[in-house]
């Protein structure tokens, strides 16, 4: 006799990785589009990139919860859990605070390449 339940199962272990794949990946995405947009809005200010990362982690909190929240909503996958949204905020925290850091030593010119490295795109 068959199991009727094995499709099923396979099916919720399929939906299980995926759903740790977008918990492990997008927390990535988000703290690199968030570096790039604090790194467009610091060269448009101020006109460089220095000093310490400005984001904060309630902060990349508020953004992994809106961000994810859509997107496991959209697959009708359950809210994130409190671990869950932890892990993700300090991924996206720290990966923007790097390329932060990053673009900050990129964008300390000698003097003869300043007009140069000022032209190049942010983050």
């Amino acid at each position: 006799m068959k199991d009727s339940n094995l499709p099923r199962v396979r099916d919720e272990a399929g939906e299980a990785e995926r759903r740790e794949a977008l918990l492990r990946e997008q927390p990535l995405l988000i703290g690199a589009e968030w570096a790039k947009v604090v790194c467009g809005e610091a060269l448009q200010s101020r006109g460089s990139i220095d000093g310490g990362w400005p984001g904060t982690v309630p902060e990349a909190r508020g953004r992994i919860a809106h961000a994810l929240g859509q997107q496991l909503s959209a697959r009708r996958w359950a809210a994130l859990t409190p671990p869950e949204l932890a892990a993700a905020a300090s991924a996206a925290y720290h990966h923007a605070r790097r390329a932060w850091q990053v673009a900050s030593k990129q964008r300390r010119p000698s003097t003869a390449t300043a007009a140069t490295e000022a032209r190049k795109p942010g983050c």
